[in-house]
């Protein structure tokens, strides 16, 4: 009786930290969501530079799909990296600033929610 009320123990326990790391994932999911819904919404010089931003979004969804969470923290910096580029163009201005640094608010928010919930992928 009492090898079944522990295990029975046990298995709630699982089932509980299991629903916990599902709910960390999905709030991470959220946080791509977020920051694709902000790419949408930014004014971009051309629709390529927004079409390769949110490929790199896709990229990072699946690299967590894999179980590969700090790939996923990569492909988000390289989106980081080519807002930056975007906005040192001196010749043309190819994306708002004020969206630019929403962008890499929102970057930065899925990275974090990603690195504080690694095990949860």
């Amino acid at each position: 009786m009492k090898t079944q009320k522990f295990a029975a123990m046990l298995l709630t326990l699982a089932l509980s930290f299991g629903a916990s790391q599902a709910a960390l994932a999905h709030e991470c999911t959220v946080a791509l969501d977020t920051l694709t819904a902000t790419i949408d919404g930014a004014d971009f010089a051309n629709d390529r530079d927004s079409r390769k931003l949110q490929s790199k979004v896709v990229a990072a969804d699946l690299k967590l799909l894999d179980h590969k969470p700090y790939d996923a923290i990569q492909k988000l910096g390289d989106i980081g990296t080519k807002i930056n580029r975007l906005l040192s163009d001196s010749r043309k201005q190819k994306i708002d600033p004020n969206d630019a640094v929403d962008i890499l608010g929102e970057v930065t928010n899925a990275q974090d929610c990603i690195a504080n919930n690694v095990d949860s992928f």
